[in-house]
């Protein structure tokens, strides 16, 4: 995807985001979320994301240029392809593990582990979401789902090489983003 002048202009003077994850993972719902006029019922009408869209963002007169990486199969491998190229000027990549698709966890770490392969030499922040953390699992922590978690996040915790700044939080958008830092 080429980006137009006027994109990469804007991008200058922004802080560029990168959103990635597996599809269905809660991505777009959290940059809508960003929004203050976004409530439960517009986040419910939220439809697939194919391919990458751009998003901007201004909060406390600082511009963000947010990327939101569809998460299909089939744009995963042409993202990878090229992935390289797309983290120049990133300030922080924000990747999305969905808690609560227990069965595609494996899935979703193979393509962190992926990701990160291509990071090794780029300066920003990586921020890890456990998203979909909803209040029921907050509540009950001898949830099975809980159980799985905590061996997700070791797992994670081993694919980041060492040296890389990153932070881990369990995230929710029941209410609003909710982000709890993993300790």
């Amino acid at each position: 995807m080429t980006i137009e002048k006027s994109q990469r202009d804007k991008m200058d003077a922004s802080k560029k985001i990168l959103v990635l994850g597996l599809d269905n993972g809660g991505k777009t719902s959290i940059i809508l979320s960003l929004n203050e006029n976004s409530t439960i019922q517009s986040l419910s009408n939220i439809l697939p994301t194919f391919g990458l869209k751009f998003k901007e963002y201004t909060e406390d007169n600082e511009n963000y240029y947010i990327w939101d990486f569809g998460g299909q199969k089939r744009y995963r491998d042409d993202y990878l392809r090229t992935f390289s190229e797309k983290l120049a000027e990133t300030k922080q990549l924000i990747y999305v593990f969905d808690v609560q698709d227990l069965e595609r966890y494996t899935i979703a770490l193979n393509y962190f582990q992926k990701i990160l392969e291509h990071i090794s030499e780029f300066d920003f922040e990586l921020l890890v979401y456990l998203h979909k953390y909803d209040p029921y699992l907050e509540e009950n922590p001898y949830h099975e789902i809980n159980k799985s978690i905590l061996k997700l996040i070791e797992d994670i915790k081993k694919a980041i090489p060492e040296g890389l700044n990153y932070k881990i939080f369990k995230t929710c958008i029941l209410t609003s983003l909710r982000k709890l830092p993993v300790e």
